[in-house]
């Protein structure tokens, strides 16, 4: 995961926890994050969401 784009740009000291803070700013249901049909109790929408953005800033 660390040789994501995302990392080329930005430090996390607890990745899990900014992506949970960022949710909670980000929409007012946070699970909607999650994926629906298999859940992971993460935020996987959020991060791909976050490294394929910063993908496109390196362009």
């Amino acid at each position: 995961m660390t040789d994501s784009p995302l990392f080329k740009f930005t430090w996390f000291s607890d990745l899990p926890l900014a992506l949970k803070e960022l949710s909670n700013i980000a929409m007012d249901k946070p699970d909607e994050w999650d994926y629906k049909n298999t859940p992971t109790g993460g935020y996987p929408i959020l991060y791909n969401y976050i490294h394929h953005t910063s993908d496109c800033l390196k362009t």
